[in-house]
């Protein structure tokens, strides 16, 4: 279907103040705008608290978010996107509240550091670091630490996929290990570029997110070689035994295909999974919801989707 009316008149506004990145930024550009700061935050949490988490060479910041004042909320893991070089845990503030807000679930969102002056997988090691510390922290954010669902958007639907993985892989070794119960992965990263899918080719020059930006993430991420390595292209990894999960896709975004063959693989190794195509869409809507209204949906429909895994009507 053509691209939504209120995509099309938001890409307009993004061009008209030049918030557009392409791949000629540098990456203090890239970030100068799309790091810009956020409006005034309108959902009202409980509590919301930034916490420092020592990680190996340094420390990150892990912000969370109480809905309410219950003592025993499950817990989601929120990593945000960016392509790892971008985003910021204010850029991503609204996200959080909304989907805490719509799934009554506490939410720690992991500001795990970015490339390119810490490649992969630092930002792995930063968000397997920070899972850990919210589970153990639970209750000092009215959370329940058994109860822990990951998600996130583009590189975050990456690193969250990742994490999964890794959690399966240390449950199989150590009954004391994250025992994460369902993953949500909004137009995920999960190759590295160089498949053959129509996606990647039909929507090369965008719009929004084009293949040679992507390129450019990936570059500023990746060493030579890491490629090869399933946590940072997790499409290569194993499926089996990882916990059920819900993928979201963008009609008009080079990483449709992927994302959805992902789903497609999960499913094949016994994963439940549950996958949605949002038409007339571009990549990076889903935390575009003061212009686009599908965003809402979006935003919605993943709640909805953890509340239940979480055994919630």
């Amino acid at each position: 279907m053509p691209l939504d009316s209120s995509v099309v008149q938001q890409l307009a506004t993004l061009d008209r103040l030049g918030a557009l990145i392409d791949e000629t930024f540098s990456v203090e550009e890239a970030r100068a705008v799309a790091d810009a700061p956020a409006p005034a935050p309108t959902i009202k949490m409980h509590q919301v608290a930034d916490h420092q988490v020592s990680v190996e060479g340094g420390a990150i910041t892990v912000r969370t978010y109480q809905p309410t004042n219950a003592t025993d909320l499950p817990l989601l893991v929120w990593y945000h996107g960016g392509g790892w070089v971008v985003g910021t845990l204010d850029s991503y503030d609204a996200v959080c509240r909304s989907m805490a807000a719509m799934g009554n679930f506490a939410v720690a969102s992991v500001g795990y550091r970015r490339a390119p002056e810490h490649k992969f997988p630092v930002a792995i090691d930063d968000a397997w670091a920070a899972t850990l510390w919210a589970i153990d922290n639970a209750t000092g954010f009215g959370a329940d630490g058994s109860r822990i669902a990951v998600a996130g958007d583009s590189a975050g639907g990456n690193i969250a996929a990742v994490i999964a993985m890794m959690a399966r892989d240390r449950t199989e070794a150590d009954s004391a290990a994250p025992n994460i119960i369902y993953q949500a992965l909004i137009y995920p990263v999960v190759d590295d570029g160089t498949g053959d899918r129509p996606s990647w080719k039909v929507h090369a020059e965008g719009p929004f997110l084009t293949t040679d930006l992507m390129g450019w993430f990936y570059d500023q991420y990746l060493n030579n070689g890491d490629n090869v390595d399933w946590r940072a292209t997790p499409i290569k990894g194993r499926f089996d035994g990882l916990p059920p999960a819900f993928v979201l896709t963008a009609e008009y975004d080079p990483l449709r295909d992927e994302g959805e063959e992902y789903a497609e693989l999960l499913a094949a190794a016994g994963v439940t999974t549950e996958v949605t195509r949002y038409d007339g869409m571009i990549h990076a809507f889903f935390r575009m919801e003061a212009e686009i209204p599908a965003a809402l949906d979006a935003q919605a429909e993943v709640a909805s989707k953890i509340r239940a895994a979480f055994g919630h009507a």
